[in-house]
């Protein structure tokens, strides 16, 4: 049992809302990824409807990230300054995560220590300068959620 065990529904949903925030990091499991266990994702961008999310992974995959250009994609988080990590690790910013808010708000309010700290300021400007750069975003999905 966790202390989120204590309240009733409606005051957790009101907690998952407030923590529905650009720069918020999640432990969650992404439906229809390519792994089936809980990745860290970053909460970069919000829209009426949808939350737009980056994964952070402990290296950056070679098979799949075969050129410079689509590494330079994958920015460092460093564990020192991100305490939610075990390890050194690298933002994934080729591609956005995207989830439903009333989605994200179901998961918090059922289980709230997904939400595990934030990213500092300065990896979140980095973040959204490499999304509104990164060629492997369609525009359309940038001007979805505000990257141009």
């Amino acid at each position: 049992m966790n202390l989120g065990d204590f309240f009733n529904d409606e005051i957790r949903k009101e907690y998952a809302e407030r923590q529905i925030d650009i720069g918020k990091a999640l432990l969650i499991k992404i439906p229809d990824f390519n792994v089936n266990y809980p990745k860290y994702c970053v909460v970069v961008a919000l829209n009426n409807y949808n939350i737009a999310g980056v994964i952070i992974n402990t290296e950056i995959n070679s098979n799949i990230f075969k050129t410079d250009d689509l590494r330079k994609l994958h920015l460092p988080i460093l564990q020192q300054e991100h305490p939610f990590l075990k390890y050194d690790s690298f933002v994934d910013c080729s591609q956005l995560i995207k989830w439903k808010i009333e989605y994200i708000i179901e998961v918090i309010s059922k289980k709230p220590e997904i939400v595990v700290g934030n990213v500092t300021d300065d990896l979140l400007k980095k973040i959204h300068l490499t999304i509104t750069f990164a060629d492997t975003i369609t525009s359309k999905e940038k001007k979805n959620f505000g990257f141009l």
